[in-house]
């Protein structure tokens, strides 16, 4: 049996430290994989949890990363350590740690799939006299202060098999970053297909005192939901229209500085506030929506989205990707496009009134999606890379 070492995070239900689509996705390959592979997790968690058949490797305390960086420093090949020399003194002792830490780890295995273009990892990887082959997933290396670590990530980009995009305005961004272009591959970030919930949606309303009557909005954002997932648009938008805030209610579920900031709202009376929690238990809310809102200044991909749309609920967001689903979902109606750069709040609530006047077939967005992006249908396309990587050297080779 193939093996292979993943390098990513968890879910705090599977024993990591954040929630989100990152870490949803991570797992959900992960169970995935452990069908038809061998697989181990290298991770700076303490255990994995609810996941049978996966060896863990550790990171280290911090007293000993300082020992084995020292000892990494000692093992490198100092001509390699100079193509790294625009890391600054910790980066290289973090690099130099994992150089250790995978040196001779990385041997067992057939492939190793790293999550984002940043991860050091990649970096310590490409010290390895024989370096493995190496899968990069990106979820969006461009979002953040990227000018700080450009650097890093087009190096990373150049020292692997494949890179996977997820998105036709995530390969955009490889261009106009300047990154490696000839490695990538496309493959959309799968969702986890389950069965319909058949508790009646009045019954979860009722636990959250919501009126029947009311149309939901749901937006999730753990990561950035203020800087770039757009919270602070949409509760404008519903603060600003009379529809909204005496139709609807907005189902929020966010992180800590998301909570904190809609505390400014507290004029709005319709806001359901909820913390992070695990997608088993977020999938009812995606049931009982009538739109799911994340007006994104930007996104690789928007596994929310899909998610959305897998219980039948039409999706406003991120433009560039909204499109792209558009196009590939036509002719069904999934919901809008929005770009908080040139659309105002105004803009977002008259586009939020529309998407609930429309008829939508929830059946057939259903069926679409579970087509279009299931983990059945798409694992097949990680299968070839992994075959085609162990197979082949390293693209810069």
């Amino acid at each position: 049996m193939e093996r292979i070492l993943y390098i990513t995070i968890l879910p705090k239900e599977y024993g990591g430290e954040m929630d989100g689509g990152v870490a949803t996705h991570s797992v959900q390959l992960i169970l995935k994989a452990k069908k038809e592979y061998k697989v181990s997790l290298y991770s700076n968690i303490n255990e994995i949890k609810n996941i049978d058949g996966v060896t863990l490797y550790k990171e280290d305390n911090k007293f000993i990363k300082i020992l084995k960086s020292l000892y990494g420093y000692l093992l490198v090949d100092k001509e390699k350590l100079k193509k790294i020399k625009f890391l600054k003194f910790k980066e290289k002792l973090r690099v130099l740690y994992h150089f250790c830490k995978l040196k001779n780890l990385v041997s067992m295995y057939n492939v190793v799939h790293i999550h984002s273009l940043h991860n050091d990892c990649i970096t310590a990887l490409s010290l390895i006299e024989n370096k493995p082959k190496v899968v990069v997933t990106d979820h969006g290396f461009w979002q953040g202060d990227i000018e700080k670590s450009i650097e890093k990530v087009r190096y990373n980009s150049f020292n692997t098999n494949r890179v996977i995009y997820i998105s036709e305005y995530a390969k955009v961004k490889h261009v106009e970053y300047k990154l490696n272009t000839s490695n990538l591959i496309k493959i959309y970030n799968p969702y986890l297909e389950k069965e319909l919930k058949t508790k009646n949606k009045n019954e979860i309303k009722k636990t959250l005192n919501i009126d029947e009557k009311k149309k939901i909005i749901f937006f999730s954002g753990v990561s950035e939901p203020v800087k770039r997932k757009g919270l602070g648009i949409l509760l404008d938008s519903i603060s600003n229209d009379s529809y909204l805030r005496n139709n609807t209610v907005i189902i929020i579920v966010t992180n800590e500085e998301g909570l904190n900031f809609i505390k400014k709202y507290n004029g709005l009376k319709n806001i359901v506030a909820l913390k992070p929690m695990s997608y088993s238990k977020i999938i009812d809310y995606y049931s009982i929506s009538d739109v799911f809102v994340l007006p994104s200044n930007s996104e690789s991909f928007g596994l929310v989205y899909i998610e959305s749309l897998s219980y039948g609920t039409p999706v406003i967001g991120f433009d560039k990707v909204i499109k792209e689903f558009q196009s590939i979902y036509r002719p069904l109606y999934i919901g809008e496009p929005f770009n908080p750069r040139e659309e105002n709040n105004l803009e977002l609530a008259l586009k939020i009134k529309s998407v609930l006047l429309e008829e939508i077939d929830e059946t057939k967005l259903i069926d679409k999606t579970l087509d279009l992006f299931s983990w059945d249908n798409l694992f097949a396309e990680f299968k070839k890379i992994y075959s085609d990587s162990a197979k082949n050297k390293c693209s810069n080779e």
